[in-house]
């Protein structure tokens, strides 16, 4: 009888070894044998490379850590099933305990998420607001600005990009309401609104995409960005401003959403679904326009968040038009729709406002977009 307990608790203690040792190897054979069969995941990163070992240098004690580092590296970003392990507790998180996997997306309500960080809940809901000195700094800046557009004989249109919340802040969670009733924008346009400028214009698009989100969505539940549509009804809004407020645009013709054909469709996830680890299990319906009439032709390749390049398009528009913007991110989706409404449009992806470029352009306009956001940023650099 002893003997068969003691064999029983042999057996079990060496098929708990057996499993323990299974478990340490499998990761090296996986990485073998390439057994992970989990597609890449949508990392905002790059992995690290394999270490070319021939040209590795041994010759100090550093140069052995750095060889011993780039190693670990490596190896920590390619074990075996590691797709498999960092997707499934992702999905537990995300499916089982309700919880976002990045400090960087909240989850609202009916499919919606939400950009939290960078300032992005804190804006909408009025936290930190300006105090006087930054205020000042932001006048400081129109006022330079408004010289420069005068100095050039050109007409100068801020255009400030909401962020999701001020616009579908109905899908955050039932909790998190305002702390105060108008945040940041609100106050540099009550500011703004007692200065003289002559040149300068601050386009504030919140109105026109509240009055017109009930019919269509403007903004996209997994992206941290407006959609195509929302995009449409922004650059509306800065066209027509631009055709008021410019002694140069009585030609410029307004855009008209008959010009184009919606597509609905689905699509991967966005870039909030993108930092969650989620792009591919996370979907949702996207809307397209595609342009009836209307063409434009661009040197270089679009503007993206990744890809800075600028960009030069030329159109139809039967105009002479000639505009520079600065942008951010926001500006991607515009620029189908600014493209076909000037002759020429210079998209230059950065924040500061670059005098030298607009010289050279030879443009009678000029457009920054920032989103609402930077303005917890200092104002833009003026570079001359």
């Amino acid at each position: 009888m002893c003997a068969a307990r003691l064999t029983s608790a042999s057996l079990l203690k060496a098929s708990f070894s057996l499993l323990f040792m299974a478990m340490l190897m499998l990761p090296g054979i996986g990485s073998i044998w390439s057994l992970d069969l989990l597609p890449e995941l949508a990392e905002n990163r790059s992995l690290a490379t394999s270490p070319a070992i021939a040209n590795l240098k041994l010759h100090t004690t550093k140069d052995v850590a750095d060889a011993v580092k780039s190693v670990e590296n490596y190896l920590m970003d390619h074990f075996g099933f590691r797709r498999i392990l960092i997707a499934s507790s992702k999905l537990i998180r995300f499916y089982a305990l309700d919880t976002s996997p990045s400090k960087s997306v909240l989850i609202g309500r009916d499919g919606w998420y939400y950009y939290a960080a960078e300032h992005n809940i804190e804006a909408y809901r009025g936290e930190q607001p300006f105090n006087r000195a930054a205020l000042k700094k932001w006048a400081h800046f129109f006022k330079q600005v408004d010289a420069l557009a005068q100095t050039h004989n050109i007409s100068f249109f801020f255009l400030i990009a909401p962020d999701t919340p001020s616009i579908y802040a109905e899908y955050l969670p039932r909790l998190l309401g305002k702390r105060n009733s108008r945040n940041r924008l609100d106050q540099l346009l009550d500011y703004m609104g007692g200065k003289q400028l002559t040149a300068v214009k601050l386009v504030d698009v919140r109105s026109s995409l509240t009055g017109k989100k009930d019919s269509l969505r403007l903004y996209m539940k997994t992206d941290s960005h407006w959609n195509e549509l929302g995009a449409f009804y922004a650059t509306q809004t800065l066209v027509e401003t631009i055709k008021q407020g410019s002694p140069v645009a009585h030609e410029l013709a307004p855009l008209t959403l008959d010009d184009y054909s919606i597509v609905a469709g689905k699509q991967p996830g966005g870039d909030l679904a993108t930092m969650m680890g989620l792009r591919n299990y996370i979907s949702e319906e996207n809307i397209h326009l595609e342009p009836l009439r209307g063409t434009f032709s661009y040197q270089g390749t679009p503007a993206t968040k990744t890809s800075p390049e600028t960009v030069v398009t030329e159109s139809d528009a039967g105009n002479s038009l000639r505009v520079t913007m600065f942008h951010d991110s926001f500006a991607g989706a515009m620029l189908p729709f600014m493209s076909r409404a000037f002759l020429r449009v210079h998209y230059v992806f950065q924040r500061a406002i670059s005098v030298p470029e607009i010289v050279d352009d030879g443009s009678q306009i000029v457009v920054a977009e920032i989103v609402e956001r930077s303005l917890y940023s200092p104002p833009p650099k003026i570079a001359k």
